[in-house]
């Protein structure tokens, strides 16, 4: 009969450990990642490329939420993402998004 003792037995405690500091690491990245793309901040370009839909350099033109001149309210990241996928599609009017996003900005 063999018993796993000495080598094997180290091999495979080794090996687990490994497995699971990689789960962690993993889980960690992934937790890191989801709150990045929900912290309420425009992930676009930066300031620099001026490759705003409107013109400008913020995700609208201009300063935008999430910009210095303009702070997103907690929460609302979300909401504008959405906004800003509507008007894009066309589903709204300049004037109804600007609206919209008053609304939401407080």
């Amino acid at each position: 009969m063999y018993r796993m003792t000495g080598f094997p037995l180290i091999c495979g405690g080794l090996l687990f450990l490994l497995v699971l500091a990689a789960l962690v690491v993993l889980a960690v990245l992934a937790l890191r990642a989801y709150n990045r793309g929900t912290a309420g901040r425009w992930a676009g370009p930066g300031p620099a490329s001026g490759s705003g839909p409107m013109g400008g350099t913020g995700p609208m033109g201009g300063a935008g939420p999430g910009t210095p001149d303009q702070p997103v309210a907690p929460g609302s990241g979300r909401a504008l993402e959405i906004l800003r996928e509507r008007y894009a599609r066309g589903e709204i009017t300049k004037e109804q998004f600007d609206a919209m996003r008053q609304d939401i900005l407080g």
